[in-house]
């Protein structure tokens, strides 16, 4: 017994040893790692600084240009001046001259006022730095104290010890010598007074901690608001840059046509068009001809290349000039036929399809949560592929196609119902290992029978079907289609030998989610089939599983009739009475309200103070009215301001109206702060409101809520920020626009339109905001938009744009509250023109153009010019794309004097088409006839993309890194659906990204530019970007997802956006991109220990539903800051870039409509370009 005593006691003693070890362990790991998480901040506060300071050196750079294109402009202008002098007072040369030294007098002054506000935005950035030096010199006051008043209170702590000591010495001898008693008695007294001592010095060395952290405070807080200040400045210099890039443009020399342009008159045609004209016989011929002498504008030049364009294609495919127009004729009147036929559903069909949308999107979501907590299970992929096709026609349908209707919404809503049940029954069974399983077996009779498996589960043993089906009767169609349907499955599961397990066929079971007829169940399970070579009967039977509790449901409809839960909701039209435009628009709940910048959560104190009940709350919450509103306010101040604007001739069926501002969102926005007891101290009356609010609580908001800046006396009451984004409105106001009528420019900051013009283009707006800020006694702030929203600016703290978020008060019919327009974002890497990311803020970018609404505009002007004669229908897409305000490479190209002329003569030879004219246009024939050679031709050694196991397998180097980098950050294996939690590790990852990881891709990237510039010469141009973090999640969402023809990849993950930081690498030449090859391998190197990771060569081997398409990306691996990363880097000539381009943004991803006309003139521009890039690198 002793003996087992010992032994337990040892086995207990080695456990207590391993535990310790394992503690030790944790420590040694915690210790590590929060020295690294020191490292790392320090690392990133000194990038963080190291930002800041190039910040003031590249506003120094761009205030210096402007200052010398302010030198420029004016010597300019004073000899325009000088010249126009030296003329009589009427001459035209006179008011030429005049004119352009008014046009180089206007540069001149924007350059200066450029200038001025990246000084301005210099000063106050230099300001910040100066306040935060001051800050930190507070903060380390303030520790110093901190640390003297512990040493003072170590002090008093071990003098009360002492005291204590001689307290008791004192008791000890005082019975015994009184002498000696009164001698520590003494002692004790003395050793109080210096704990007493002691205490005060802490005291007051803590009172000087607490003064210091205050003024470090305030420091910081003067330091924020220099850098919002800087922030405006630096908006403002940009605007301003913007606006000289709009004058440069301009053609003084070059007066607006007067009159417009001339009617169709053949007697006034050239002789050479007129006998054109006078030789055609179909009327639909002349008639085509007359169109385009009209969308033409008159402009006999271009008409003749349109019409030489036109007839050598009809040559070449052995036809007339005539009957091509008369083809051009008619299919531009059987476009405009589809167009005038389809009809928008009505507001009652457009709800329905919306629930039914609703619907499938929730279920998509528990799909892609089954799948990922069942990763074993097979199939579920092809229940997204079914719940994506239901998706596209629903969404035809909500267009007008497809004859809707809410009977046939509610269709798509059963068939949506039916993969509903399969998920369930399969969530409810277990040891499921595929879904949808696709059955086919021929028996012995030679017949084929086919089936699908909705579960299969227990391993195999046994077939589940999910039957969706209403209350019905045996005597019904429905039982004779089940009962040929039991038939088929059981003869499957007879002869199907390759799905038995253990030599037995599985069992079938059918669930009937609904409920079945008793009757029914009896007759299905009844069903036996006979083996078709011995006659007898087989054993196999279905077993029926009723779903429901049992008997009937309350409803009992007839067998086509819809299901008892898909009846519409309340379909109330819009013109109901006592609602003159429809209830507003529901809106997506709020949460209880919290401070966005520091979490803290709304108290009975806050509403108590800012004047605000929680039934007030409760209200916003539930989003049926703004703060400062009553629901029934809400909805008199919504339905007066649709009037207001239907009396100005806008439809609301045209605007997007959006609340902002802390009516809609309880707090201001992340760069207003509330103020603190050191901003307030010299106004006492708002510290001692202040102070009556919080009192000396340290728990309080960061930003400003509701109202609160009023209560403290500061400022009126909160404002109602209204965005009003609508093209026609833009449009409407924009024409109204005459430079230096209106002070400031035509848009502002994040789009909206300059407030005194949309004040004068629309009075009953203006006449509505007056009246409703009498009335609430709160200003009616509203600002118009295009129809995309307003920009996205999250980057510097302003989050305007289209969010789902956002308090909806008005949507037209193609934009739902619940699919928000989303900002622009760069296109995905593996899309055709995937196009350059855009260039990255602090730099010194171009000027954007905009021509003046009534005046020329000189690009359009030189697009017709010299694109326009070969293909008059590539010039019209050109010309959309350069109205379309997304930051497209193309129009930056033409924007840019610099690039104008290359890209213009690459557009007029891609749109000319000769090199593909003696094959037809086919791009094919072209490439067997001339073989590509060199590097660019040679597809990608097999190791730069695999790399070879122990095992001799292979596994992609691409997969293997990724899945590496997400075991070390947290943020890169989050998925489609993140928690708050993981949403805040994702914006963290999104900055190291941008201010990490895509400076130093850049850098090294412009590194190897530079190498190549200087030994070929010729054009060498880096683009980057970053993804941020609403980016990074829609990425994972819509890969997720999947789209036609793509089903979504379930296991997607931050960590697989291999493109969140991308860069673009653009030459002239074939010639510089074979030498930029060269450099990218060798540089970066292949296979193991090489950084690229994966190549795609689409020269040497191009994409098979896309030829044309021309570019080498490849993923290349990064480490910074000690962290594993990859960027996606593509590799193109400035031709296939253009050509790229100009397809992606007009028929993979438009952002301008295009005809079919106009689509073929595109796709023959990409294939023309393929052809061209294949010329130049030397093929036969």
């Amino acid at each position: 017994m002793q003996e087992g005593l010992r032994q337990q006691a040892e086995v207990q003693q080695h456990q207590a040893a391993d535990r310790t070890s394992q503690a030790e362990a944790r420590r040694q790991y915690a210790e590590n790692a929060a020295h690294q998480h020191d490292q790392a901040a320090r690392a990133h506060e000194q990038r963080a600084n190291q930002h800041e300071q190039s910040y003031q050196q590249r506003a120094d750079r761009a205030a210096n240009t402007h200052d010398q294109e302010a030198a420029r402009a004016q010597a300019e202008a004073n000899q325009h001046k000088q010249q126009a002098q030296q003329h009589a007072q009427n001459d035209p040369l006179r008011q030429l001259e005049e004119r352009r030294a008014q046009h180089h007098q206007e540069v001149a002054d924007r350059a200066r006022t450029a200038a001025d506000q990246y000084r301005g935005a210099r000063d106050r950035q230099q300001s910040a730095l100066v306040h935060d030096h001051r800050a930190d010199q507070h903060a380390q006051q303030a520790a110093q104290h901190r640390q003297q008043a512990a040493a003072h209170d170590q002090a008093a702590h071990a003098a009360e010890q002492r005291r204590a000591a001689a307290e008791n010495a004192h008791n000890q001898w005082s019975k015994v010598d009184p002498k000696v008693a009164d001698q520590h008695r003494a002692t004790a007294d003395q050793h109080a007074s210096d704990r007493d001592a002691a205490q005060a010095r802490a005291t007051a060395e803590r009172q000087a901690a607490h003064a210091s952290e205050q003024a470090a405070a305030a420091e910081r807080a003067a330091a924020a608001a220099d850098r919002t200040t800087r922030d405006a400045f630096h908006d403002a210099a940009e605007s301003w840059h913007r606006s000289l890039g709009h004058e440069r443009l301009q053609d003084p020399g070059t007066p607006a046509p007067e009159g417009g342009p001339r009617p169709f008159r053949p007697e006034d045609l050239p002789d050479g068009l007129r006998a054109r004209y006078e030789a055609l016989q179909d009327p639909r011929a002349r008639e085509q001809f007359e169109q385009m002498y009209e969308r033409m504008g008159g402009n006999e030049r271009h008409l003749t290349g349109a019409l030489d364009g036109i007839e050598r294609r009809a040559h070449a495919n052995d036809g007339t000039l005539e009957q091509a127009l008369v083809d051009k004729y008619e299919q531009t009147q059987q476009e405009q036929a589809a167009e005038q036929a389809i009809q928008p559903p009505s507001p009652e069909i457009l709800r329905e399809i919306n629930n039914q949308l609703d619907h499938l999107d929730d279920l998509r979501g528990r799909i892609e949560a089954y799948a990922r907590e069942h990763p074993e299970v097979r199939g579920t992929e092809r229940w997204l592929k079914t719940l994506n096709s239901e998706a596209n026609s629903l969404r035809e349908e909500a267009r007008g196609l497809h004859d809707p209707s809410v009977q046939r919404a509610q269709d798509h809503g059963n068939n949506v119902r039916g993969i509903e049940g399969e998920v369930e029954l399969a969530a409810r069974s277990h040891g499921v290992t595929e879904v949808g399983l696709k059955v086919k077996v021929t028996t012995p009779d030679g017949k084929t029978y086919k089936t699908d498996v909705d579960v299969v589960a227990e391993g195999g043993r046994v077939w589940k079907d999910s039957k969706n089906y209403n209350w019905f009767p045996k005597d019904s169609t429905t039982f004779d289609h089940l009962k040929e349907q039991v038939t088929r499955q059981l003869r499957i599961l007879a002869f199907d030998t390759a799905h038995h397990v253990d030599g037995q066929p599985p069992r079938l079971e059918w669930h009937f989610s609904r409920g079945v007829n008793p009757e029914v169940a009896r007759a299905l399970e009844a069903i036996r089939i006979v083996d078709p070579v011995t006659g007898l009967d087989l054993p196999h039977r279905v077993t029926v599983v009723d779903g429901t509790a049992g008997g009937p449901p309350p409803h009992s409809p007839t067998p086509d009739s819809p299901p008892p839960d898909s009846t519409p909701p309340d379909s109330t039209p819009p013109d109901a009475p006592g609602s003159a435009h429809g209830d507003p628009p529901s809106n997506m709940p709020h949460e209880w309200p919290s401070d966005p910048v520091n979490g803290y959560v709304i108290h009975d104190r806050d509403l108590d103070f800012l004047g605000l009940t929680r039934e007030d709350v409760e209200l916003w919450m539930a989003r049926e009215a703004p703060l400062g509103m009553t629901p029934e306010l809400y909805r008199e101040w919504r339905t007066s301001l649709l009037d207001a604007l239907q009396r100005d001739g806008i439809s609301p069926e045209h605007v997007d109206i959006r609340l902002r501002g802390s009516a809609a969102d309880f707090f201001s926005g992340v760069h207003k702060q509330l103020p603190t007891h050191g901003d307030l101290a010299g106004n006492l009356d708002a510290a001692q409101r202040l102070r009556d609010w919080i009192g000396d609580d340290p728990s309080r908001p960061t930003s400003r809520p509701f109202d609160s800046m009023h209560r403290l006396g500061l400022e009126e009451p909160s404002d109602y920020d209204i965005n009003i984004s609508s093209g026609s409105m833009f449009e409407h106001a924009a024409a109204q626009w005459v430079p230096g009528e209106h002070a400031g420019p035509l848009t502002k900051d994040h789009g909206y339109l300059n407030k005194a013009l949309v004040r004068n283009a629309f009075p009953h707006l203006a006449e509505w905001a007056d009246a409703w800020t009498a009335r609430t006694g709160r200003d009616m702030s509203y600002a118009v938009f295009d129809h995309m929203g307003p920009a996205d600016m999250s980057h510097l703290g302003f989050n305007v744009h289209f969010r789902e978020s956002d308090w909806v008060v008005q949507h037209p019919p193609e934009h739902p509250t619940d699919q928000p327009t989303p900002a622009p974002e760069p296109p995905p890497a593996d899309a055709p023109g995937g196009a350059h990311p855009p260039e990255p803020p602090g730099g010194d970018p171009p000027g954007t153009a905009f021509a003046e609404p009534g005046g020329p505009d000189p690009i359009k002007a030189l697009i017709d010019a010299e694109v326009g004669p070969h293909s008059p229908e590539l010039a019209s897409v050109i010309n959309k794309l350069l109205d379309d305000p997304h930051p497209l490479n193309l129009t930056k190209y033409l924007e840019d004097p610099a690039t104008r002329d290359a890209v213009v003569r690459i557009l007029a030879e891609i749109g000319e088409g000769a090199a593909l004219r003696p094959h037809d246009g086919s791009l094919a024939e072209f490439l067997a006839e001339h073989q590509g050679r060199g590097p660019l031709f040679d597809p990608p050694p097999r190791d730069a993309n695999y790399t070879t196991r122990p095992d001799g397998t292979e596994s992609s180097r691409l997969h293997d890194y990724v899945d590496a980098a997400k075991q070390q950050d947290p943020a890169l294996r989050v998925g489609r659906e993140p928690t708050p939690e993981q949403r805040a590790q994702v914006d963290e990852y999104a900055a190291r990204l941008k201010h990490d990881v895509e400076p130093a891709v850049r850098e090294e990237l412009s590194r190897i530019a530079d190498d190549l510039r200087r030994e070929l010469g010729g054009q060498v141009e880096v683009n980057s970007r970053a993804k941020d973090g609403d980016g990074l999640i829609d990425k994972v969402q819509r890969m997720t997802a999947g789209r036609e023809g793509a089903p979504g990849r379930l296991g997607y993950e931050v960590g697989n956006v291999i493109d969140a930081v991308g860069a673009r690498i653009t030459v002239d030449s074939m010639q510089a991109l074979e030498g930029l090859y060269d450099r990218i391998v060798a540089r970066f190197g292949v296979g193991d220990g090489g950084r690229i990771i994966e190549i795609e060569n689409m020269y040497a081997e191009p994409k098979a539903k896309n030829p044309a398409y021309r570019v080498i990306p490849m993923v290349v691996s990064i480490e910074v800051g000690g962290r594993p990363y990859t960027f996606e880097l593509q590799l193109t000539t400035l031709r296939a870039s253009v050509a790229a381009d100009l397809e992606h943004n007009s028929i993979y991803k438009p952002y301008v409509s295009a005809s079919a006309a106009e689509q073929d003139a595109v796709r023959e521009a990409l294939r023309e370009a393929a052809a061209l890039d294949q010329l130049e690198a030397g093929r036969d």
